[in-house]
């Protein structure tokens, strides 16, 4: 039989849908040219359905993405065997449920759970950080005077909306709501546009990646000494913080190589980043040591700002 024309194969139409979907599972014979959305028709038309359907098809549990002579072909089956095809419903595209909009582009997202439902930060190149609760904004954050390029949010025993933000104007901010008295930690030891940042799990301590081709390690919790002199209270909508600025970073990472674009922090002691120059780099934050460097990674993923991304990487590298 010619597997590249109109001939027929004969097949058994199997569903476990609802009654309302049953047709005949009595082999019948159909063009073998006939692909997915053809086949959709056919049942609609055999169930007489007051509003078509869209159905997707398997064969021997593999969706069907090619006519029924190309299927049979492809897995060496005869052409004289009678396929079982089982229709379901196909699954509808996803639609978005509510729209966020804002007065500039959108770097990046961070997302909060608590016992009162879920909260998003929004981090934006109107150097705003943003916190939302379905379509309302629920408190704003601000102090950079350049875009925020990442954001991520900040591990602590409540349910504060803490998060740790980066700038083009070369610093980071990590804003503690949790605390009695709420205050902003302010680090500026990079030179040039702070691209990523992340949280170490324990909230103890920060991560931010920069232009520089630098990785600083940031206390949560610096000692007296470590922070400048506090300069006055200023107002942001949603809370009242004090501004402390950091003298410096506890530790600095070189060897990047290029632009961090990216950082994950999956374990206390694990730190990953992402660079422009197509590596991912694994470091022990206890020695500060580039312990294992991966080469040839997707630009894809490199050029990805968004730490999401090198996270999903990273759980496959160890396994989770």
């Amino acid at each position: 039989m010619d597997a590249s024309g109109d001939n027929e194969v004969r097949v058994v139409m199997k569903t476990t849908l609802p009654r309302k979907y049953l047709v005949t599972d009595a082999p019948i014979a159909i063009p073998g040219n006939l692909r997915r959305k053809a086949l959709s028709q056919m049942i609609n038309s055999m169930l007489d359905l007051e509003a078509p359907e869209p159905f997707d098809f398997l064969v021997d549990g593999e969706f069907l993405r090619a006519s029924l002579h190309d299927f049979i072909a492809t897995k060496n089956r005869s052409q004289e065997e009678v396929v079982e095809i089982e229709y379901i419903l196909a699954a509808s595209p996803p639609k978005p449920q509510l729209s966020v909009p804002h007065d500039d582009w959108i770097s990046s997202i961070a997302s909060f759970f608590s016992d009162q439902g879920s909260t998003i930060a929004t981090g934006c190149y109107d150097a705003q950080v943003r916190f939302w609760q379905g379509a309302d904004c629920q408190a704003t954050y601000s102090g950079h005077t350049r875009s925020i390029t990442s954001i991520a949010s900040l591990p602590n025993d409540s349910n504060a909306l803490d998060v740790v933000s980066a700038s083009m104007d070369e610093s980071i901010r990590i804003w503690q709501t949790s605390r009695s008295d709420p205050r902003v930690l302010i680090g500026r030891r990079h030179n040039g546009t702070v691209q990523s940042i992340a949280a170490q799990p324990t909230g103890n301590m920060v991560a931010s990646g920069g232009w520089d081709h630098l990785i600083h390690l940031w206390s949560t919790n610096p000692d007296d000494d470590d922070v400048q002199q506090a300069h006055t209270r200023k107002r942001r909508k949603g809370a009242d913080f004090e501004e402390v600025e950091l003298r410096s970073s506890l530790a600095v990472y070189t060897g990047s190589g290029a632009v961090v674009n990216a950082l994950a922090w999956p374990e206390e002691a694990l730190l990953f980043s992402a660079g422009a120059d197509h590596c991912v780099r694994q470091w022990d934050v206890a020695t500060a040591k580039n312990v294992n460097t991966m080469v040839r990674i997707s630009a894809a993923l490199i050029k990805s700002s968004q730490p999401t991304v090198l996270t999903l990487l990273v759980r496959v590298l160890l396994g989770g």
